[in-house]
C-alpha cells in the first residue's frame, strides 16, 4: 500500500493541480485519494505548502499509513506498549527551525491536513525539522492542545531538508533517516597572545560545542595586538596533534576566515568578541580546508515567557555589550516566568537557539553545550531585573532593581 500510495503521490505533485487558499498559498493537490481514485477522506499522506520568501513554495508531507510510536519513544507516563495514530481525531505537525521549533500543538507549529494545508511564509535554506502527533486529549502547562511527547521518535536525529522555490519533502512517518558518522573533532580549543599567551596550561580555551552540529563557539575577550599575536585553535588543548590551525592569509568575507596555516589576526580594539568555527566537510586530508572561522560582535538574547517572546534574536531582548566594565548585560522587565537565555551567530550556521544555550547557576555561567536540556532557573517576581555575564571570569548575576 505504502509503494502504491508514494507512486500517486509523485505523480501528483509532477502533475499538481494548484489551488490558492485564503492567504495566498497555492495548495497542491497531491492525489490523496483512495486506490481507486475516491476522493481524500480515504488516504494516508498529510501534507502543508508554505511561500518561500523571495519567491515560489515548498511543500512537506508524511505517509500516516499505520503510523505508530513504541518502546522507549512512548511518553514517560503512557500506559502500553504501542500508541497508533487516529486518523479521526488526532492532528499531524511540523514543528523546527524554519518555525522557531514551536512546541507541536501551538500557534507556532503548523497542522498538516490530508486535503493540503496552508503554511504561510519560511525562510529558504538549510532546516531541521520533525512530524509529531497531537492527541486531543493531551495539552501542555498552559492548559492547550499540545505536546513534544508524541513525535515520530525520541531525540536525535531531527529531519533536515534545504528549503528552496519549487521543492518539496516526502517522508513515511516513523522512518528515521541514517546519519553518516562525522570526521569533525569531537572538542576544540583555542590558544594565543590574543587570550593571553601560547601556552595551553595557562591560557588555552575549550570552546562550546553546539547541539547536533560540528560547530564550536565562545564569547571571549580579544586583546588588541599586532601581527605576531592573534590565535589559533587545535582538537585537543595541546600542540602534540600536529593538527593546529588558523586562517588561510585571506581578507576575511563578511568577518568569516577559510581555514589555513596562519595565525588569525588580533582585533585592532580589544574587547569581548563572538568567536564560532565551523566544520566544512571539504573531504580533504588536511584538517585546516575543513574550517571556517567567523570573529564579530556578541550577540546574546533572552527568550521566552519571561519576555514574552520565543522569537529567535527578538530585539527588546538583546543584551548590551559593555567593554569598559567588560561585562554583557540587560535591564529590562520580566515575568515570573523560566529564564532562558543563548548566544546568537546571524550570518549563518546557527539554527536553534537552544543550541547555544547557557544558564547561570550559584553566580557561574554553564553552558548546555552538547549536553541536555539543563535545570531551569525562574524569575521570582515580576519586576525589573538586571542580567550581567562576565565571559573573562565566568560569572552571571541576576539581580532585582
Amino acid at each position: 500500500m505504502k509503494k502504491i500510495l508514494y507512486t500517486f503521490f509523485a505523480l501528483f505533485v509532477a502533475l499538481a493541480m494548484i489551488s490558492c487558499s485564503d492567504n495566498g498559498v497555492d495548495i497542491i493537490d497531491i492525489g490523496n485519494g483512495d486506490d481507486n481514485g475516491n476522493g481524500d477522506d480515504e488516504g494516508a499522506i498529510y501534507s502543508v505548502t508554505f511561500n518561500v520568501e523571495g519567491g515560489g513554495q515548498f511543500t512537506f508531507s508524511v505517509d500516516m499509513e499505520d503510523a505508530t510510536i513504541e518502546g522507549d519513544d512512548l511518553p514517560e507516563n503512557f500506559e502500553g506498549d504501542v500508541y497508533t495514530f487516529d486518523p479521526e481525531n488526532d492532528k499531524v505537525v511540523i514543528t523546527g527551525s524554519l518555525l522557531d521549533w514551536a512546541q507541536p500543538g501551538t500557534d507556532g507549529s503548523v497542522t498538516l491536513t490530508k486535503s493540503g494545508a496552508s503554511g504561510g511564509t519560511i525562510e529558504a535554506g538549510s532546516a531541521q525539522f520533525k512530524f509529531f502527533i497531537v492527541p486531543p486529549g493531551v495539552t501542555n502547562d498552559d492548559g492547550v492542545n499540545a505536546s513534544w511527547e508524541y513525535g515520530e521518535w525520541e531525540g536525535d536525529p531531527n529531519r533536515s531538508v534545504d528549503i528552496e522555490s519549487g521543492g518539496d519533502f516526502h517522508a513515511i512517518w516513523g522512518d528515521q533517516p541514517e546519519v553518516e558518522p562525522s570526521a569533525a573533532p569531537e572538542a576544540l580549543y583555542m590558544i594565543g597572545q590574543a587570550v593571553g599567551g601560547w601556552d595551553w596550561e595557562e591560557n588555552g580555551i575549550e570552546m562550546i560545542p553546539m547541539q547536533d552540529k560540528d560547530t564550536f563557539w565562545r564569547i571571549v575577550w580579544l586583546e588588541a595586538g599586532d601581527a605576531d599575536g592573534g590565535f589559533k585553535f587545535a582538537p585537543e588543548n595541546n600542540w602534540d596533534t600536529g593538527e593546529d590551525f588558523g586562517f588561510d592569509g585571506n581578507d576575511p568575507i563578511d568577518e568569516i576566515y577559510k581555514g589555513g596555516t596562519s595565525n588569525v589576526p588580533a582585533p585592532e580594539v580589544s574587547g569581548y568578541y563572538m568567536v564560532v568555527v565551523n566544520w566544512t566537510e571539504n573531504d580533504t586530508e588536511d584538517i585546516r580546508d575543513n574550517f571556517e572561522i567567523a570573529v564579530t560582535e556578541p550577540l546574546v538574547y533572552l527568550i521566552g515567557e519571561t519576555v514574552g517572546s520565543w522569537d529567535t534574536a527578538f530585539e527588546d531582548a538583546l543584551f548590551t555589550v559593555d567593554n569598559e566594565n567588560e561585562v554583557i548585560s540587560i535591564t529590562r522587565e520580566l515575568a515570573a516566568e523560566e529564564l532562558r537565555m543563548y548566544a546568537w551567530f546571524d550570518k549563518g550556521w546557527f539554527t536553534d537557539w537552544w543550541q547555544s544555550e547557557f544558564m547561570i547557576f550559584d553566580g557561574e555561567i554553564e553552558y548546555r553545550g552538547d549536553g541536555d536540556d539543563q535545570d531551569r532557573v525562574n524569575i521570582d517576581a515580576e519586576g525589573e531585573y538586571t542580567i550581567e555575564l562576565n565571559f573573562r571570569t565566568g560569572a552571571g548575576s541576576v539581580v532585582a532593581n
